[in-house]
């Protein structure tokens, strides 16, 4: 009978002990998420080893949003969605400063599947050479039934494909709120982790 009562303390000391060091891990963790401006990109601060994901439409590019919404006010739909891309205002600068950082792990994540006009936008503003990938939403059938594949499991696959550690510091930056929240809870267990809501 004392061997079992030992056994159950010894069980009790370990789970509290696991219990401390976890939450101890749980306060070194540094998740944010902010709102940004495109224009206040260029006042963050990157280590070079980190790594930065990016939406690609408005958030790196978009429309005249005035010209925009007085075209969509006129009935003009065609010519609203016509208007070219060009980079919102502040980005151009964003990338200057990731390249005066040496940072070379710049990924944009995106449901646009049309990365050749992506890619040609980019060259265009000249920023197309600090990419390294363009990784793409995606839909799967489970069970007959079409599934989202959200940016936040894009970069979780993609990072353990590539092996790196829980210590690794990431930037995620996108114009929509679920894609902001679905990464932060997909990524969570990075230690420094950093989701920026673009406006």
């Amino acid at each position: 009978m004392i061997i079992f009562y030992t056994i159950i303390i010894c069980v009790i000391f370990l789970f509290v002990v696991f219990i401390k060091v976890y939450l101890e891990k749980q306060k070194k963790r540094n998740i944010e998420i902010r709102f940004i401006s495109t224009k206040d990109m260029i006042n963050l601060k990157f280590d070079e080893e980190c790594f930065i994901f990016i939406d690609f439409d408005d958030t790196i590019c978009g429309r005249n949003t005035d010209l925009f919404n007085k075209l969509m006010e006129e009935n003009k739909f065609d010519e609203a969605f016509k208007l070219p891309k060009v980079l919102l205002p502040g980005i151009k600068n964003f990338f200057n400063l990731l390249h005066e950082n040496k940072i070379s792990n710049i990924y944009i994540v995106t449901k646009n599947e049309d990365t050749e006009s992506i890619i040609e936008i980019l060259e265009k503003c000249g920023i197309y050479n600090q990419i390294k990938k363009i990784l793409t939403q995606r839909n799967e059938i489970i069970n007959g039934k079409t599934k989202t594949i959200w940016k936040g499991q894009i970069i979780k696959e993609f990072l353990k494909d590539k092996n790196k550690d829980k210590n690794l510091t990431i930037y995620f930056f996108d114009d929509i709120d679920v894609n902001v929240k679905n990464v932060k809870n997909e990524l969570f267990y990075y230690k420094n982790l950093y989701c920026y809501l673009v406006q």
